[in-house]
């Protein structure tokens, strides 16, 4: 019966089999991004690249493609260059959306590789349709993409490339046998015992991922797995060594067979046998997140769980992805992609693990970044705590975990430190690194010194009672080395203690944080001299303790117990941006984000100048310049591979704005001006590339809402789908038009301020005239955040009423409705309904206080601050998930952007800029309520006209204020009195000082010494 279904099989779609080309004749044509060199040759097509910074080169070539139920793509494929991701993309007629094949670090050979594509391995890249299933294409591309250690010049060699229709895959339930049935039966009662081998009949030739093997107590120490296709001939697929019975999960990458054969020299007990899927196979982070769900809870990680785990930064002032990480449950990531170290402890004969014991979070002085978990056991307490010292370039961290009995009787414990291959960024972060599991081929422990892959990594200053190693899958066994062929190592470090009642005992380690270490001798010799490792980290933390605290008191703002963590959260954005510092670059994460975008940095930038730290954007702007392209064109980012050259229009006016603003805060004009004529160059591509957008064409009464703007982009990533004529760019090309006039005014370069002031009113009346036709040509009574969308994106819009941005610059209606509607209609619902969201909206804040709605301002706040995770941390990520636990890409957390949002909103509550008016509003956001509960003291915020300080304290049923400042802004000091009370008119009385008005709602005061006292009436 078999053999005939197997004739007919073969009769019927015998025609389907043969393989056909896939393109025609014609030449492929070639294209690169920017500052990047490609050309193609045809017989054979050779495809040749060349890069002089970040980008991609590519050959593209038209084809008519649909894609039948089940097929094979063949793309034979040689050449040189290894280390570059290759991506095979496949576009459709519409040109908008993209499916692909990436093959990361991809190292062509001289000998002729075979990439073999199936149905399964095209997944869509981006694009605005709804169905994401591929279906069709147009055209074909293949892609080189550079990375940080990728060839610079390469080339590739393509062959014919074929597609082959091949019949549709049989049911995978179709059944398995075995001449031992009790393997497959799904009971966990029964086994099959036998010392001769198991064969596994899978039907058909399936692909699978792996096998889950089932044992019957001991498992035979050592077994073998073949696979064969036709029964007769065979081949070793896997050899276990090591087995710690139980179950084996054996991941085999992508496997093909029809049968299977166990062998082993022992005696076998086995229950039951299992195919993995492709993707467990393929997948480490999805095969340990199935043998988690198949373990108590506590064995892995939280985040190996299927439960969203949150983290902080373990670092140094610049040290940026140098860093370590801390796990919620303290976990602790010893360096960027690496191992972690995971505690345990077992109390008279009970073991404890993140599972089964109350966790809590603190930062030291609570207002500095180094992170503390403390668990609680019944009587006994693990306080882990963790910090960064040493240079940026080399940092290490420091981890203590102190023990305490606080029980009236002693206790036996021991401290378990567990060196676990498990990131503390979870595996549901996927950008630029993946997080999950770390790659761990060795791990070995000799002289104090535990080395992971070669690379010095721990040192123990307390010497562990019992070392014991794993491999994956295997046994614990005592030694101080293991090499796992599956990199998945592990060891555990045991430190047994007993305690008197209240005593405490600390165990101390550091780790080296750069993701790549030199020879670290000298410091591990230093730490080898330590005598006494509580004194020395006491010592250590005091001298961390004081650099945080000097660091992050340039500007200060003190608010009493009881009001929201306003003040401690504006300490730590600071930190957290200083941490995640590279050198000179600034950069959103030390993670996901680890790459320094403009847009981030000018805006980090800026927070950071006016809370004293005006050297750290200089050299940022100087750090990032010699990257700009020879055309004017500012990269979006920029990384250890150099330029990124996709288009995001919003760079070239952050870049300028940038500028202006380092000149308003006292940069030396003579260094300024050696690098006027590149501000120019950027001026005239920006110039360049609006001047499309300003011919008849645009004129037409269906494009007319386009007219004057910046080309589509992606803009903010907002847009990634497809480039839209986005206004978050157009707002801040307007500030960078009018940042480089200023500019030009301030160095006396007369004729290009001329120029380019005028361009600047003209290209604001475009913005403001295209933002009324927007609304028009869509219907909508709000700004949208592209001319070509109609969209509602109050977030992006934001910008264009702050950082330098005036109420002027939009039609006010619009702006009021959008942002009545956020609030009503996105803020009100989602306390009611939680949702998923971004924290960039911490921008709305100072949006509403421009629209003198400081209530809205302090809800919104208050709504963003229950978000924070930990609370106790002070943080936000990118994404803020719902429930807590759900799982989902995060970002990178703490997010440096996001925190710089926070930075400028918290302060502006206090004081902010009318940049044309020359003014600076003080106070738009304090709530007098706060007065009641104690005195509120801000200390040398850095503005463009100087230090200024406020004191605001209760007084006589209203406030005093006290102002100090160097010097007063031309417009003057404003207060709206009005606002500030709720809509209530107020007693005014100056004790020192002069003002001006009210005059609707507002004083404005003219002296840098102020005291004045206001009680509403």
């Amino acid at each position: 019966m078999r053999g005939l279904f197997a004739l007919i099989f073969a009769l019927f779609f015998g025609s389907m089999a043969e393989a056909a080309p896939l393109i025609d004749a014609s030449p492929w044509r070639a294209g690169a991004s920017d500052n990047v060199i490609s050309n193609v040759n045809s017989a054979p097509t050779r495809f040749d690249y060349r890069f002089n910074s970040a980008g991609y080169a590519f050959i593209v070539h038209d084809l008519d493609f649909r894609a039948g139920e089940n097929y094979e793509i063949k793309i034979p494929i040689r050449g040189n260059g290894a280390g570059n991701h290759l991506e095979i993309k496949f576009t459709d007629a519409s040109g908008d959306n993209v499916w692909w094949v990436r093959r990361e670090n991809f190292a062509p050979s001289a000998d002729w590789q075979i990439i073999k594509i199936k149905p399964r391995h095209i997944g869509f890249a981006w694009g605005p349709t709804s169905d994401r299933s591929f279906k069709t294409a147009a055209r074909l591309e293949i892609v080189v993409v550079k990375t940080a250690n990728g060839a610079q010049i390469g080339n590739l060699e393509i062959g014919e490339i074929e597609y082959e229709a091949l019949p549709p895959p049989l049911p995978e339930t179709t059944p398995i046998t075995s001449k031992h049935p009790q393997i497959l039966d799904g009971n966990r009662s029964t086994f099959a015992h036998t010392t001769e081998p198991i064969i596994v009949d899978l039907a058909f030739v399936r692909d699978f991922g792996g096998l889950k093997m089932v044992w019957y107590g001991v498992a035979p120490r050592q077994y073998q797995i073949e696979s064969s296709n036709d029964g007769n001939n065979w081949q070793i697929a896997k050899t276990i060594t090591h087995s710690d019975g139980n179950e084996d999960w054996l991941a085999m990458g992508e496997y093909s067979a029809r049968y299977l054969k166990i062998t082993a020299d022992e005696n076998m007990r086995l229950i039951e046998v299992s195919l993995l899927s492709l993707e467990m196979g393929q997948d480490k982070n999805k095969l340990v997140r199935a043998m988690a769900a198949n373990a108590p809870r506590g064995t892995y990680p939280r985040s190996m769980s299927s439960e969203q785990s949150y983290w902080t930064i373990i670092g140094v002032k610049g040290g940026g992805s140098r860093s370590g990480l801390m796990s919620e449950d303290g976990d602790i990531e010893l360096y960027a992609e690496g191992p972690s170290l995971m505690p345990s402890l077992t109390i008279d004969n009970a073991t404890f693990n993140w599972a089964n014991v109350n966790i809590s979070q603190s930062l030291e002085n609570d207002n500095l970044p180094m992170p503390i978990v403390t668990w609680r056991a019944g009587e006994t307490s693990l306080k882990i705590s963790a910090f960064g010292f040493g240079g940026q370039d080399q940092p290490y961290g420091l981890a203590r975990y102190d023990v305490t009995n606080h029980s009236s009787l002693p206790q036996r414990i021991t401290l378990s430190l567990n060196l676990v291959p498990f990131q503390a960024n979870p595996p549901t972060q996927f950008l630029n690194r993946h997080g999950g599991v770390a790659s761990v081929e060795t791990i070995a422990f000799a002289n104090q010194i535990t080395r992971i892959n070669g690379a010095s990594r721990l040192f123990h200053f307390n010497a562990p009672g019992r070392i014991t190693t794993r491999s994956f899958g295997g046994l614990h066994s005592l030694g101080t080395q293991i090499q796992d062929q599956e990199k998945l190592a592990s060891s555990r470090y045991d430190y047994e203690m007993i305690l008197a009642p209240n005593q405490t005992k600390s165990v101390i380690l550091a780790f080296a944080m750069a993701e790549n270490t030199p020879n670290n001798a000298a410091i591990e010799a230093s730490l080898a001299r330590v005598t006494n490792p509580i004194s020395y980290a006491n010592a250590l933390v005091r001298e961390t303790r004081n650099f945080w605290s000097r660091e992050l008191s340039k500007t200060r703002l003190t608010m009493p117990s009881g009001t929201p963590p306003i003040a401690q959260t504006l300490r730590l954005s600071q930190a957290y941006q200083l941490l995640l510092l590279d050198n000179a670059l600034l950069k959103p994460g030390a993670r996901s984000y680890d790459r320094s975008w403009i847009r981030d940095g000018a805006m980090m930038g800026e927070g950071l100048m006016r809370t004293g730290h005006f050297d750290i954007a200089l050299n940022y702007f100087k750090t990032y310049s010699p990257f700009i392209f020879p055309s004017g064109k500012v990269p979006c980012c920029v990384d250890a591979r150099g330029s990124d050259p996709v288009a995001e229009n919003d760079s070239h006016g952050e870049y300028m704005w940038l500028y202006a603003e380092l000149l308003r805060y006292g940069w030396n004009h003579e260094e300024a001006r050696t690098y006027w004529p590149q501000i120019r160059h950027v001026f005239e591509y920006q110039q360049s590339i609006i001047a499309p957008q300003r011919t008849e064409n645009f004129r037409l009464p269906e494009n007319l809402r386009l007219y004057g703007l910046l080309p589509p982009s992606i803009s903010h990533e907002g847009y990634s789908d497809k480039p839209a004529y986005s206004y978050w760019d157009n707002f801040w090309g307007l500030k960078g038009y009018r940042g480089a006039a200023m500019a030009a005014s301030t160095l006396g370069e007369i004729e290009d301020f001329v120029d380019m002031f005028a361009e600047a009113e003209i290209f604001a009346t475009d913005i403001r005239n295209s933002l009324a036709n927007t609304a028009r040509h869509y219907g909508r009574n709000y700004l949208s955040g592209a001319a070509d969308r109609g969209d509602f994106d109050p977030t992006s819009t934001t910008i264009g009423i702050t950082a330098g941005g005036e109420l002027t610059d939009v039609p006010r209606d619009l702006l009021q409705n959008t942002f009545d509607r956020y609030y009503t209609e996105t803020l009100q619902k989602r306390q009611v309904t939680p949702e998923v969201y971004t924290p960039y909206e911490l921008r709305s804040v100072a949006a509403f206080l421009r629209l003198k709605r400081p209530e809205r301002a302090r809800a919104a706040l208050n709504m963003f601050f229950q978000d924070q995770t930990p609370r106790q941390w002070y943080q936000w990520g990118e994404v803020i998930t719902t429930p807590h636990r759900a799982e989902k890409y995060l970002g990178d957390l703490p997010h440096g952007w996001v925190m710089s949002d926070y930075l400028r909103s918290a302060l502006d509550l206090f004081a902010y800029e009318r940049q044309q008016a020359k003014q600076m509003v003080l106070l738009a956001g304090f709530d007098p309520a706060w007065a009641a509960l104690g005195e509120t003291r801000l200390e040398n915020l850095y503005t463009p006209y100087g230090k200024l300080s406020l004191i605001v304290r209760a007084k006589n049923g209203g406030l005093e204020i006290v102002l100090r400042a160097d010097a007063v802004p031309q417009g003057g000091f404003v207060i709206d009195v009005k606002t500030l009370f709720a809509g209530l008119d107020a007693n005014i009385r100056v004790v020192r000082g002069d003002i001006e008005g009210p005059q609707n709602g507002e004083i404005i005061i003219r002296s840098s010494r102020v005291m004045i006292q206001l009680t509403p009436k």
